[in-house]
């Protein structure tokens, strides 16, 4: 996990480093690929590798939706891209499946509760204010939240949901 992955607080930072969500491996990254889903899925286009894979272009091809709101390390913007569930989708998530495991490309990871996504409808924004998400730091996918119209989001535990340079989903 990098520093400046990590909500602000100290408090924070030493709650996610103990926590084994927390304490991916990057080369979890899937080569080839912009985004890869797996864990509890019913259908993979990478049997290799049990899991579904989304090139840029497949998508970039999903319904979006557009979210403004900030987080505690980036300012308020206009979020474009599709929901987490419609990424799901093509996947085909085992009803037994409660939880995803949001990994980036520096190793953080961040667990996310399967109710957040018809509660919420977090993001797997690709736009960021119009302009594609191109600088590696937050790029090219980000986990966004609609957190300044949910004050119970407005935590540092919620922040941590905000997964930038997302490269994995794991279905758990």
């Amino acid at each position: 996990m990098t520093f400046t992955h990590a909500a602000a607080s100290f408090a924070t930072l030493m709650a996610l480093a103990a926590s084994p969500a927390h304490a991916a491996d990057s080369t979890e990254c899937p080569a080839g690929a912009m985004l890869a889903v797996s864990g509890k899925i019913k259908n993979f286009n990478d049997k290799a590798s049990a899991s579904y894979r989304y090139s840029e272009a497949e998508l970039l091809k999903l319904p979006t939706k557009k979210l403004k709101t900030g987080s505690e390390w980036t300012p308020v913007a206009e979020w474009t891209g599709p929901t987490i569930a419609e990424v799901l989708k093509a996947a085909g998530v085992d009803p037994s499946a409660t939880k995803l495991r949001a990994v980036a490309h520096d190793g953080f990871a961040a667990i996310i509760p399967l109710t957040d996504l018809a509660t919420y409808g977090p993001l797997v924004a690709h736009t960021k204010d119009g302009q594609r998400i191109t600088d590696t730091k937050h790029g090219p996918l980000f986990v966004a939240y609609p957190r300044d119209q949910h004050p119970e989001l407005q935590t540092q535990a919620a922040g941590v949901k905000f997964v930038w340079a997302l490269c994995k989903i794991e279905v758990q």
